[in-house]
């Protein structure tokens, strides 16, 4: 489906505003998400209270640039932006599709209570074990 201009502010507005109030959000790049992966990994996101969202990469630079977020999307072929007020829960629902996609997806950076985290950051978060786990230890 083809973005007017007006459709395509509308959508930089409405997630730099939304990205603006979240915990924590990742980035990431992919070749294809196939529908079925889609579906599973915003039903994770869903129940820690998050969100994705699919977005070409000039509209995701925009939203960066607003943000003031270092994240590089030069390299990337599409982007997907995972946002959730869980601290963990982006990394985590996003790192099940990366790990299956090595070659054609990576994170790219991210975002945790303000602070921006690169992509290699946002991979050791996303291997953390879970609250849970720790207390039981």
């Amino acid at each position: 489906m083809v973005l007017k201009r007006a459709d395509k502010e509308e959508l930089v507005k409405e997630l730099t505003q939304v990205l603006r109030g979240a915990q924590a959000a990742v980035v990431a790049s992919f070749q294809a998400l196939p529908m079925q992966e889609s579906m599973s990994l915003r039903r994770s996101l869903r129940k820690s209270g998050g969100r994705a969202r699919v977005m070409p990469k000039l509209l995701f630079d925009r939203v960066a640039k607003q943000l003031q977020w270092p994240v590089s999307v030069e390299t990337a072929d599409s982007i997907l932006v995972a946002w959730a007020t869980d601290l963990l829960a982006p990394a985590k629902a996003v790192h099940e599709y990366v790990s299956a996609h090595k070659g054609t997806a990576k994170f790219l950076g991210g975002v945790l209570e303000g602070a921006p985290l690169d992509g290699a950051s946002v991979m050791l978060l996303a291997t953390l074990p879970s609250t849970e786990a720790l207390r039981a230890q």
